[in-house]
């Protein structure tokens, strides 16, 4: 299980995050599939406080309906690799298929040490071993989407 942020966890209440293209007002979104409940809703609640726009699923098949679903742009996919129905690097394959512009974001408690996970279908994303720390989830989520330290 993810701990509870402590103060030296990362940053207090920050700005809306955008993206060139995507103002204030319309934050980037992500995609959260998780099908550990506790998990999910942290990331999403911790997120969510950072200022960005969160869609969540339950596992790779909930992903990819909530994504045909969603009109908008989803700037990260955020996902567990070992998930039921359709796992991980599974769902990331098939969602770049219709939103290319998509980055990934990969989090497991089942693989070993390394920062760079090899999926031979969709290249080499960035993992999150899981536990996490909420300041290492919002620095992964700021340089995946071009924002680099929240540090300053």
């Amino acid at each position: 299980m993810i701990p509870p942020e402590g103060p030296a966890d990362g940053p207090g209440p920050v700005p809306p995050v955008g993206l060139p293209g995507v103002d204030a007002e319309s934050p980037a979104t992500i995609l959260i599939a998780e099908d550990d409940d506790g998990v999910r809703r942290f990331a999403a609640t911790y997120l969510g406080r950072l200022g960005y726009r969160i869609l969540e699923a339950v596992d790779g098949r909930d992903a990819l309906r909530v994504a045909e679903d969603y009109s908008g742009t989803i700037h990260l996919l955020l996902t567990d690799v070992v998930m039921p129905n359709v796992n991980g690097p599974e769902l990331a394959r098939l969602l770049l298929e219709v939103r290319p512009e998509t980055r990934l974001l990969f989090m497991s408690g089942y693989v070993g040490d390394g920062k760079v996970f090899p999926l031979s279908l969709v290249g080499s994303a960035p993992l999150l071993q899981k536990p996490f720390r909420p300041a290492v989830l919002a620095e992964e989520v700021r340089s995946l989407l071009g924002h680099g330290s929240s540090d300053g």
